[in-house]
């Protein structure tokens, strides 16, 4: 299976089997594929401005890692969404794409690790319900 419009999400290319791995699901099991549509026709933008509001209040640590090839993603975008957090850290990955884990895995786990041992000693991680909210955090804002 060839899908030649992920080629400019990653800089290096997906590695082989990992795309039709993904798809795998909404060709095979009856319902998914309807069900993720239904989800994105649902989805409105609007629905997002609640969200965004909040982000100036988030009282954590925030790791931006950011592809600085990434043609969707760009860096701009990153560094408005930096500024919007209160205590954000936005970095640059060189020679990444939209994928920054698949082209750059090494140094975003670097970075990842790094951050998650310099946020551990924070007193809100004694609450395992904010621990687990910041590292999702970490993780997702990373991807």
């Amino acid at each position: 299976i060839r899908y030649p419009m992920y080629r400019i999400l990653t800089r290096r290319g997906f590695p082989k089997g990992l795309l039709a791995d993904w798809v795998r699901p909404a060709r095979q099991i009856p319902g998914v594929s309807r069900d993720a549509l239904a989800f994105l026709r649902g989805a409105m933008a609007m629905d997002l401005v609640p969200i965004s509001e909040r982000m100036t209040e988030f009282p954590r640590p925030v790791l931006l890692c950011w592809g600085t090839g990434d043609r969707f993603f760009t860096l701009k975008l990153g560094r408005r969404l930096e500024a919007t957090f209160p205590d954000a850290r936005l970095v640059e990955i060189q020679d990444a794409w939209t994928f920054v884990a698949i082209d750059q895995p090494e140094r975003l786990t670097a970075l990842i690790a790094e951050f998650v041992q310099r946020v551990g000693s924070e007193p809100w991680l004694s609450s395992p319900s904010m621990a687990s909210t910041s590292i999702a955090s970490a993780t997702a804002s990373a991807g």
